[in-house]
């Protein structure tokens, strides 16, 4: 994960986890995990990070688990919108995520 003010991802004990990041939710169309603080992070069960995200919300995975849709806090009709590899596709501007998943 990344320590808070830190760029470089490492592996955190359970307690600075749960103290560094508001958000963590298990995403099984891509079978990992993501999590989110000042930037959303993609890991495995063994707590690897392979992607880090611009964004500062957990996605929700399109049903065939080949998009990423981020809605940016406070502005909701603002939608970023990402392969699950984590290229941008393209960002959205007044739809609800409803109308992008």
């Amino acid at each position: 994960m990344l320590r808070r003010g830190s760029d470089v991802p490492e592996r955190l004990d359970y307690e600075e986890w749960y103290l560094a990041y508001e958000s963590l939710k298990w995403i099984p169309e891509l079978n990992r995990f993501f999590g989110a603080w000042s930037r959303a992070l993609s890991f495995a069960a063994d707590g690897e990070v392979d992607r880090v995200f611009p964004e500062r919300e957990v996605p929700i995975a399109s049903p065939d688990g080949r998009a990423l849709v981020f809605v940016r806090p406070g502005q909701s009709s603002d939608i970023g919108v990402y392969t699950a590899e984590g290229d941008p596709i393209y960002e959205v501007t007044g739809l609800n995520i409803s109308d992008v998943v």
